[in-house]
């Protein structure tokens, strides 16, 4: 029976006092880190933008919708208030539509089929 005991298979980086050193290996590329940091704020602030943008929109709406009430109030005291007509809009009659194929038409045994390279798209409006 031997008394060896197994070797670590990784090798961490030692400080001065023999003891592991907590910043990690010492030829870590300083410019990487600073394009992380980069990326990061600018994640950052840009998260910041549009929380502050989306807030500045919410604060807004808020302030007309209360400045709208408080004009409504106001008419209605005064006596000055007309409550607004619902518009119907006056439609036409609704168009009609039609299958035509304008073209000439080979000599086919099947005559419900045509290739999409023949069909031409047209509209026609019928104006007085």
């Amino acid at each position: 029976m031997s008394s060896v005991s197994p070797s670590p298979t990784s090798a961490a980086p030692v400080g001065s006092s023999g003891q592991p050193d907590p910043n990690g290996p010492s030829n870590t590329n300083p410019l990487i880190s600073s394009q992380v940091a980069l990326y990061l704020y600018t994640f950052l602030v840009t998260l910041v933008v549009l929380f502050a943008l989306s807030a500045a929109i919410i604060a807004r709406s808020c302030v007309l919708r209360r400045r709208h009430r408080q004009r409504m109030e106001e008419a209605v005291r005064r006596g000055t208030y007309v409550p607004s007509i619902p518009q119907k809009w006056k439609l036409g009659t609704k168009p009609a539509v039609h299958d035509v194929h304008l073209g000439r038409r080979e000599e086919k045994n099947d005559t419900s089929l045509w290739s999409w390279h023949e069909i031409m798209v047209r509209t026609l409006t019928w104006t007085t």
